[in-house]
């Protein structure tokens, strides 16, 4: 019998190989890769060719432009876009960067810049380059008199939000399974392509779960932005553009303006440019465009685009164009995460306003409504979800005491030094009641903002380390960019001047993290 031909066996990946190193196999990228600010390519199958260059016969040494010339229509427009925006002539190839690599002082190239105001019709292809759009954040007029909505509580009314029908399995099921089956009944619309069904699959699987503090049915992430997707074309491309941000189908060399990402990205400005007389709006189309903006946001936490204060200049204008907090009204999916991202926003857009908004007990109490509707229906997870509020509130208490800082009035060497050993301590203290958390137990995502927070105040080097391996650990999980923009940002903090206040430092990088 002849003797079985030898098959290497897969022992780490290819970069560590090459670096002739003993990979730690760590999925879906090895922690050796991420700690030099390597792509990893995990333990998969590494194909092995040449963009399009045929190795033989009468095609060889032509790319497939040249071997086929009646091929040169660009294959992505018929996948992605159904249909295709203006000509994209700016010019400008983003940079890749690293993405574990700490960013320098550069963000990455904005989404915005790709928006055409055209209001007859902007989704026709024309030769015109898009137009740089500097004139948001959108005015949202509410002239008519159509000031307040209540929006459907959601919590209240789990399996009828906005009549979507069978779009959803009944909410006590309990067959909880993040897969196409929460997305879109089974069989499939057939008005739903099999792309844009991937694309949905990976958002429910990847981004939704990242949001809450524990997943399950009851996350409206998935329960509630999906279906309206599925109803608003306006929604769908926000869905479409965080879960293309997340997982960049373009080659490395592809410039930023003619990815996918950014043609979804910049449909959702235009939308929003397109609804922006609020007063005509009726209440499904304010939802909408409270929603889409709220995924806008989500998009530049995956992809740490420095949009963030734009972005969230155009939600307050909606908020204020509808009735603010009265026209709001209480409960609701877009109502809530409105009001909890406003309160992660503050600190970040000006010392101002996170001092308005993190002083009044009532805002923070925001913080905590979708965390205790995680606890009601995760039970068995309490212990671990209930430990959250008590690390918030720290956080909260490290930004204030800093604030309370003066950095223009001089102090005594003992007055100096007794504020660095409670500094600290109080450090101190908010580590080791995370160290607190059962082993795998959920929701330490949602503690990003407040390991933020309390690392800015960092002084000891086993605090910033253990901060460090925090933002690491997580981006390995979600990779999230605004994870290694915010461990950038933290390493310029610790090395600011000592009489300089942190707190001044956090709205300058321009990103949101939470």
């Amino acid at each position: 019998m002849p003797k079985r031909p030898y098959r290497a066996k897969v022992k780490g990946c290819y970069e560590c190989s090459q670096r002739r190193l003993n990979c730690d196999r760590g999925v879906p990228e090895c922690r050796k890769c991420i700690t030099k600010g390597l792509k990893c390519s995990g333990l998969g199958v590494r194909h092995r060719f040449s963009s399009g260059v045929a190795s033989r016969g009468h095609c060889i040494g032509k790319t497939m432009e040249e071997a086929y010339p009646h091929m040169k229509k660009n294959a992505r427009s018929s996948i992605y876009r159904p249909q295709e925006l203006p000509e994209q002539n700016l010019g400008n190839s983003l940079a890749e960067q690293n993405p574990a690599t700490i960013p320098q002082e550069t963000s990455p190239f904005s989404p915005l810049q790709l928006v055409q105001i055209d209001q007859a019709d902007p989704f026709q292809a024309s030769d015109r380059a898009l137009q740089v759009c500097y004139d948001l954040p959108i005015l949202w007029d509410s002239s008519d008199g159509y000031d307040a909505f209540s929006s459907p509580d959601m919590e209240s009314h789990p399996a009828n939000l906005f009549d979507t029908g069978n779009i959803l399995p009944p909410f006590g099921d309990g067959s909880f399974t993040p897969n196409g089956a929460l997305i879109l009944p089974p069989p499939h619309p057939d008005h739903v392509p099999a792309w844009r069904r991937r694309l949905l699959l990976h958002f429910s699987e990847n981004i939704a779960g990242e949001m809450i503090a524990c997943d399950g049915p009851h996350n409206g992430w998935r329960r509630f932005v999906l279906p309206m997707a599925d109803r608003d074309e306006l929604v769908m491309d926000a869905v479409l553009a965080v879960s293309l941000f997340h997982r960049p189908q373009a080659p490395h060399d592809q410039p930023a303006t003619d990815r996918p990402e950014q043609d979804h990205y910049a449909r959702a400005i235009q939308g929003l440019q397109k609804r922006s007389q609020l007063g005509d709006c009726d209440r499904a189309d304010q939802h909408s465009i409270l929603l889409t903006i709220l995924l806008l946001l989500t998009a530049v936490m995956v992809n740490g685009s420095s949009d963030f204060p734009i972005l969230f200049n155009m939600l307050q204008s909606a908020i204020d164009a509808i009735g603010g907090d009265m026209g709001l009204g209480s409960g609701g999916f877009p109502n809530s995460w409105s009001a909890k991202f406003a309160i992660y926003a503050a600190p970040l857009l000006s010392e101002d306003a996170g001092i308005n908004i993190i002083s009044s007990e009532a805002e923070v109490d925001k913080m905590f409504e979708c965390l205790n509707h995680c606890v009601q229906n995760n039970p068995q997870h309490s212990k671990s979800l209930e430990l959250v509020p008590g690390l918030v509130r720290q956080a909260c208490e490290i930004y204030l005491n800093q604030v309370a800082f003066d950095s223009h009035t001089p102090v005594t060497p003992q007055v100096r030094a007794r504020r660095v050993v409670e500094s600290i301590r109080r450090v101190q203290r908010f580590i080791d009641t995370f160290e607190a958390f059962p082993e795998n137990a959920p929701g330490k995502q949602v503690l990003i903002w407040a390991c933020f927070v309390a690392a800015s105040d960092c002084r000891l080097a086993e605090h910033k380390e253990f901060f460090s391996n925090f933002f690491l650990d997580n981006y390995a999980r979600s990779k999230f960019k605004n994870l290694t923009m915010g461990l950038g940002t933290l390493r310029k903090i610790w090395a600011r001047k000592p009489d300089e206040r942190w707190t001044v430092l956090l709205p300058q990088p321009k990103i949101f993290v939470m």
